[in-house]
């Protein structure tokens, strides 16, 4: 099955897009795009937090709460990815830039800015039919979206046996 076919589906639409009788319009190119960019975001951010997180088992730093595969895993658990993937990057932010990993300490503005952006994106997105809320949601997204490349660069900075290359090896 092709991807518009599997987009079809996603839409209740699949008889008509298997037969190739559906008539495709923008918005439904817009959800495709969307949901083919979300797929290829979710495998990209998973790698590097993996590997952002996996380069402390590398080195003598300090006591981590999170394993690499934990800290990706928990944007899957319901409930918990409300707080856990955050606590993950504060650990990682605070690791990469030799702070002391204290969970009473406050998290970076960047940091807070990216993660609410990210659920009030995610939750404003979250409905049957398209509409003003939608923009907001696209627009928080947008933002967090921006910080957390922002957030990338400046962990990669802050850890020397970081870099592009070796995040996906």
């Amino acid at each position: 099955m092709s991807a518009l076919g599997i987009a079809a589906f996603l839409n209740d639409l699949w008889p008509a897009a298997l037969i190739g009788t559906y008539e495709w319009h923008g918005l439904d190119i817009l959800v495709l795009t969307d949901l083919t960019v979300l797929i290829l975001s979710w495998f990209a951010v998973g790698s590097w937090i993996y590997r952002a997180h996996a380069n402390f088992d590398l080195i003598d730093g300090p006591a981590k709460t999170f394993t690499p595969g934990w800290s990706v895993g928990w944007f899957a658990i319901p409930f918990a990815n409300f707080v856990m993937p955050f606590k993950a990057m504060k650990e990682l932010w605070q690791a990469s830039h030799a702070m002391p990993v204290d969970s009473e300490q406050t998290a970076p503005g960047l940091l807070w800015l990216w993660w609410l952006s990210w659920l009030g994106g995610s939750v404003a997105q979250y409905g049957d039919y398209y509409g003003w809320l939608d923009i907001v949601g696209y627009a928080a997204t947008s933002v967090s979206a921006a910080c957390l490349i922002v957030i990338v660069h400046r962990i990669n900075r802050a850890q020397p046996s970081m870099s592009i290359a070796s995040t996906f090896e």
